[in-house]
């Protein structure tokens, strides 16, 4: 029983809090869509299922925070031959859906693989540069850092899946920016970035694709065309007014003008339900939540650690942004999720096992 109870000691709570109150928030979001006349028990299915998700999600999250953050160093080898398997192993053997060869498909259940590969690359990040980060003046580390990710980058854009491949670029961006690498190595950086943007438009890129970055540049020029997605967005988040129409009155998601309403768009179809004042409740919760994890960085005595939570943070910290700013028109449309919200079992599970790295690490700086 001592050891159960260790088990939930020293956790932050306030972070549990705000996994709790976004993940009702979800399942709010997911019932009041499925319930839309002639299609109810379709749609009650992603919300059954985004229950179980949570469910998991949490047995896990309290799971992983019971090990010791620091006994990750010892799977580094492991864990990045795992993550280009499972990227190698789903252009070949898994299912496409929207253009992208992304998933496994398991009797109904769709597992995204990039999801994991995310976490797998701050834990492999963060144990390169606390090795090398005394020494990263050193360009040559810089470069190290660069090489060690681009495998899983060009692997993500093969699939394409442009989205998760910005999102572990801006991982790595993160947590260099915070070592102690020279900022004149940061110009490579943008190098390279404009030559995987080139070769990847003419490349990689699917025609849907390029659409969507073309409807970002002239929203207004095929407006029931490609740029569909991103008015009827902005149209059910003007609609939504101070207070919103109600979980059961918002038109542009109980009609079905909003596409993805419960991925990609579900922002939009949350702030038509609730307003201006409830969308800010929400991003009180999301503000918790980074704030939990950016308030024990001072705290860390290790590298390995302190690199851990960066990069978690720099994880949930992105996702939030480019998922708000495709809802708002101000960024291209690249199908990147909202923690927490989103229906999708891989991007909420493999976000739980971050938290609960996290809560490893704010349980470690507590018993010091």
């Amino acid at each position: 029983m001592r050891r159960f109870l260790w088990m939930f000691k020293n956790l932050d709570w306030l972070l549990i809090v705000s996994l709790v109150v976004l993940s009702l928030v979800s399942l709010l979001v997911l019932y009041s869509i499925a319930l839309r006349s002639q299609d109810i028990p379709g749609n009650l299915k992603l919300f059954y299922k985004q229950a179980s998700f949570i469910g998991i999600g949490f047995v896990i999250m309290f799971s992983v925070s019971y090990i010791k953050y620091q006994s990750l160093r010892a799977y580094i080898v492991p864990l990045y031959i795992l993550g280009l398997g499972l990227l190698i192993g789903v252009l070949y053997f898994g299912k496409s859906m929207r253009g992208t060869t992304g998933w496994f498909a398991f009797y109904g259940f769709n597992f995204q693989p990039v999801e994991f590969v995310k976490i797998f690359l701050i834990i492999i990040l963060a144990y390169y540069l606390s090795i090398y980060n005394t020494f990263v003046n050193n360009w040559l580390y810089f470069v190290g850092s660069l090489l060690l990710i681009s495998p899983f980058i060009f692997l993500v854009l093969a699939e394409p899946d442009f989205g998760s491949a910005l999102i572990l670029g801006l991982i790595w961006l993160m947590m260099i920016l915070f070592s102690e690498v020279k900022k004149s190595s940061l110009l490579l950086v943008f190098l390279v970035v404009a030559v995987l943007f080139v070769t990847s438009w003419f490349v990689f890129f699917k025609p849907y694709q390029k659409d969507r970055i073309l409807s970002f540049i002239h929203p207004s020029a095929d407006v029931l065309g490609r740029s569909y997605n991103v008015n009827q967005s902005l149209i059910a988040i003007g609609s939504g007014g101070w207070f919103g129409k109600g979980f059961l009155e918002s038109t542009q998601t109980q009609l079905r003008f909003l596409p993805e309403a419960s991925t990609d768009f579900i922002f939009a179809s949350l702030t038509e339900k609730v307003g201006l004042v409830g969308i800010i409740f929400v991003f009180g919760f999301y503000g918790l939540l980074c704030h939990c994890l950016i308030r024990v960085l001072k705290n860390i005595d290790n590298d390995f650690g302190y690199f851990l939570i960066l990069g978690i943070f720099s994880l949930f910290f992105m996702e939030i942004v480019i998922n708000i700013g495709m809802n708002l028109g101000l960024l291209p449309v690249v199908g990147i999720a909202l923690p927490f919200l989103s229906y999708g079992g891989s991007s909420l599970i493999s976000s739980m096992i971050g938290i609960g790295i996290a809560q490893s690490i704010i349980k470690s700086v507590a018993t010091h």
